[in-house]
């Protein structure tokens, strides 16, 4: 005989939630990557006016969707580094449009260093879920 409980149902039934969110979230990063990097591959260089916005652009974007990743995250979860990701996003929108003051390689330079911080950051969730799924024997 099996017996469902209604607490495992609510966590199962949660976890999809999340999941989901999360899902779609993603696949919108990924797209707006994709369609960014096309605009900067066909468009950029014969217009700094839109080189410009876009390189302000992408870090703001990425701040918008950590929020929404925080906020697709169950309550009780760490969320420390989305927060952390969070302020270097802002700082990097600000550092990037004062650097496209002096240049666009400036604000690649700018650019490429956010890229590898949040990288960084994004591994340390991975490793971090990985980590709770051994530990949780999924």
């Amino acid at each position: 005989m099996t017996t469902t409980n209604q607490s495992n149902y609510s966590v199962s039934s949660q976890a999809f939630e999340i999941a989901t969110a999360l899902r779609k979230l993603y696949i919108t990063r990924v797209a707006f990557s994709v369609l960014w990097i096309a605009l900067v591959v066909t468009l950029a260089k014969a217009n700094t006016t839109l080189a410009t916005i876009l390189f302000i652009l992408y870090p703001a974007w990425d701040v918008a969707a950590t929020f929404f990743d925080i906020n697709a995250n169950l309550p009780t979860a760490n969320k420390t580094p989305q927060y952390v990701n969070v302020g270097i996003g802002i700082l990097t929108t600000i550092a990037v449009t004062i650097a496209l003051q002096s240049g666009i390689p400036e604000a690649l330079m700018v650019f490429g260093v956010w890229a590898f911080l949040t990288g960084l950051i994004q591994l340390m969730l991975g490793i971090r879920v990985v980590n709770i799924s051994k530990d949780n024997g999924q």
